[in-house]
């Protein structure tokens, strides 16, 4: 501020207009000066007003408050990695400073933003356990399904609406295809006793597998349980079947994975049946008979099975009488077949 002070000389009066004049500038002076500490304060005040709504410091903390800030989203999994079929629970919650109020939490399944919402939950708590989801995978290899979860709060206490976002998380289930064996059975699934059985299981699966079989059942030679190395396997088992009839017992092959979840998957329960060469429970006995009468010889076997069996009678040493059947009766007898020796010989197909 500049100020400016203007001597006025009078010839006839010098002292009075001086004085008059220096009491006037003073009294300006004076003026003036509360003039510039009265702008100088509110210019201070309209300041501190402006500092309080300057875009610096746009949320200034308010005397008694606590402002909260947003804060992420989270998505737990109880299982990382799972079966094709197995249950998995997502837990999605809020790390908000406050535990009061509504939260609303939205399931999606696929990659953020294009997943599919698949729930909505709203309730009175900044978490929430999502129920039992189950996914198949039929492929060969794990596969990897994205899941996000939206949450919200403050929202409506009556229908859920509304809120503010507190973010997005995400997480990621692993889901192992059930190695699901193939087995081919050789000679087949109904063999003869003292064959070899040779089954071969294979899976299509990439991990690696270990198997093992178990067996119930009478079948000699199959032991209980065993297990066999890790690929598709070929194993061999003499069995024996003495008995005279039909043995059956059941097997089933377990693949399971060598590392990580096993997933244990049995194939179809397969039925073998070993069958059994004849076994003679009645040998034929000497018969004493009078002159021009027959003679009638049989055989008893322990128990028919599902193969027919074939009788043959034979003179000794070696002459075939040509009859099929479990008795002989033998032409009327004269002097020059006393003493004859007659056998029978059963046998089938094993």
């Amino acid at each position: 501020m500049k100020m400016q002070i203007n001597l006025l000389i009078s010839s006839h009066a010098n002292s009075l207009v001086c004085q008059t004049q220096k009491s006037s500038s003073s009294r300006r002076i004076r003026g003036l000066s509360y003039l510039f500490f009265t702008l100088l304060f509110l210019g201070s005040f309209i300041n501190g007003i402006h500092a309080e709504g300057n875009p610096k410091n746009p949320n200034p903390p308010k005397k008694g408050l606590t402002a909260e800030k947003p804060v992420a989203a989270g998505l737990q999994v109880d299982n990382s990695t799972v079966c094709s079929k197995a249950g998995f629970n997502f837990t999605a919650f809020s790390t908000a400073s406050s535990t009061t109020g509504f939260w609303r939490f939205e399931l999606y399944e696929g990659s953020n933003p294009s997943g599919t919402l698949i729930r909505t939950e709203w309730l009175a708590m900044n978490e929430f356990t999502f129920p039992t989801l189950r996914r198949e995978n039929n492929s060969a290899t794990d596969v990897a399904l994205p899941f996000y979860v939206k949450v919200f709060k403050n929202v409506s206490s009556v229908d859920g609406t509304g809120g503010l976002s507190d973010g997005i998380a995400s997480n990621s289930v692993n889901v192992r295809p059930s190695p699901i064996p193939s087995v081919m059975y050789n000679p087949g699934t109904t063999f003869c006793s003292g064959t070899s059985f040779i089954p071969t299981a294979s899976v299509t699966v990439s991990p690696s597998v270990t198997w093992s079989y178990t067996t119930m059942g009478s079948i000699s030679g199959m032991p209980a349980s065993s297990s066999f190395g890790v690929g598709n396997n070929t194993f061999t088992q003499t069995l024996t079947n003495t008995t005279g009839a039909d043995v059956t017992g059941t097997i089933f092959f377990t693949a399971k994975y060598t590392t990580g979840v096993t997933c244990d998957t049995f194939n179809a329960p397969q039925t073998i049946t070993v069958q059994s060469a004849p076994v003679i429970l009645t040998q034929p006995t000497a018969q004493t008979v009078c002159q021009n009468s027959a003679a009638t010889y049989s055989v008893a076997l322990v128990e028919i099975n599902s193969l027919t069996p074939t009788y043959a009678w034979t003179k000794s040493p070696s002459t075939a009488v040509g009859i099929n059947d479990a008795s002989f009766t033998t032409p009327n007898t004269t002097d020059a077949m006393n003493g004859n020796t007659y056998s029978v010989s059963v046998s089938n197909t094993c």
